[in-house]
């Protein structure tokens, strides 16, 4: 899929402009912004939270879960938290990956696409930051 409505003129595809963008914001810590924004501590975070709560229950324990598009792992230190059994993140940055690694040391993150990781078996998965995929 070609990148037709940015302008940028570079012919990226979609895949090869958000990957770009993705590992320059691991690369500057502009994540970060996101992460400690307004909207996300009051909007996403609770969002999640509810979500859980509501189809899962108040925590996660012994359960295996899966973050896809994990970005920086900062949904997964929170659900870290909840006391899962594992907690699996998988980010097609590979900068991006590398900074949920660090952050989220007892985690699996893998860098790739989703759809070739072999995964196992899993009880859940989160995705918030799946709301800005169209």
């Amino acid at each position: 899929m070609q990148d037709s409505g940015s302008g940028s003129g570079r012919g990226l595809s979609l895949t090869e402009a958000n990957l770009a963008a993705f590992d320059a914001s691991a690369e500057s810590g502009a994540y970060a912004r996101v992460e400690t924004s307004t909207a996300h501590r009051l909007v996403v975070v609770p969002a999640m939270f509810g979500q859980i709560a509501k189809h899962v229950g108040p925590d996660l324990k012994g359960m295996d879960v899966l973050c896809p598009g994990c970005g920086a792992g900062g949904e997964m230190t929170l659900l870290s938290g909840l006391g899962p059994r594992s907690l699996t993140g998988i980010e097609l940055s590979p900068k991006m990956a590398e900074v949920a690694r660090r952050r989220n040391p007892g985690a699996t993150v893998h860098s790739g696409d989703l759809a070739e990781i072999e995964l196992g078996n899993l009880d859940l998965a989160v995705a918030p930051g799946s709301r800005r995929l169209q």
